[in-house]
């Protein structure tokens, strides 16, 4: 199956008898297009899959300013109530991930959740700090990000240091470790060990610190993964979580 033409949403043929419906939110200066091959054998197997671009991303340019993390929320909440869904799993990749993490709380129609390289408080060990002792980042962070720009050219539409300060702001860490310790749902999380981006081994610990007497969450640390795993090896990556949908482990 191939995909011609990128949108704004992922639209393939409705499988009147599938397994279930899957809600796939892409990364940061990313696009749920990078993923498409993932998305499609997990479509092959029969899932619906629905996702699309976040604002200023891939194809959805349609905006006069640069979403905060807080917009993107709100953006992402009323995109998933438009898709009127009985239930769904959801899954996030990296700030996708962080975005999944507050939603999940929104939706009590979602069954599952799965986490692929999310961005996460505990990655952010200078940030923690700084809440620990109640204080604010009195100087702006951008110019910390310019040699990982340099590296990771973006697909947005507006400068990506004004959202990766918002993704690293107070306020938005504040929402994301709120929600992510109100998280009920089953939960797998997915990191590549090799991952550059976001500190695996900083994110286990926090997770697992989170979770300690949650039954129903794994963690899956895979060698020779970097940040982006479903695009990597995309067959593992399927069956991590189709796994996880099925049986939960």
């Amino acid at each position: 199956m191939k995909i011609l033409t990128q949108t704004i949403d992922f639209k393939l043929k409705h499988l009147l008898f599938s397994k279930g419906n899957i809600v796939f939110i892409h990364g940061f200066s990313s696009s749920y297009y990078k993923s498409i091959n993932f998305l499609i054998l997990l479509y092959k197997k029969g899932y619906n899959i629905y996702s699309f671009d976040l604002p200023n991303h891939g194809e959805n340019k349609e905006f006069d300013h640069q979403y905060s993390m807080e917009e993107y929320l709100e953006y992402v909440e009323e995109k998933i109530k438009s898709l009127n869904l009985k239930s769904f799993f959801l899954i996030g990749h990296s700030m996708g991930g962080a975005i999944s993490s507050v939603i999940v709380n929104k939706f009590d129609n979602i069954k599952k959740l799965v986490l692929i390289d999310p961005f996460n408080f505990g990655h952010c060990s200078l940030h923690i700090h700084i809440h620990r002792l109640g204080l604010k980042l009195i100087k702006p962070i951008g110019p910390l990000f310019t040699p990982f720009l340099a590296k990771n050219p973006t697909n947005l539409s507006f400068d990506p240091r004004k959202l990766l300060i918002s993704l690293f702001s107070q306020s938005f860490l504040e929402i994301l470790d709120k929600n992510v310790s109100e998280i009920s749902k089953p939960i797998l999380i997915i990191f590549g060990e090799q991952d550059e981006t976001i500190n695996p081994e900083r994110s286990k610990t926090y997770f697992d610190e989170k979770f300690k007497d949650k039954r129903d969450y794994y963690f899956k640390l895979l060698p020779e993964l970097k940040h982006s795993p479903q695009n990597e090896d995309k067959e593992r990556i399927k069956n991590v979580v189709l796994e996880f949908l099925k049986h939960g482990k």
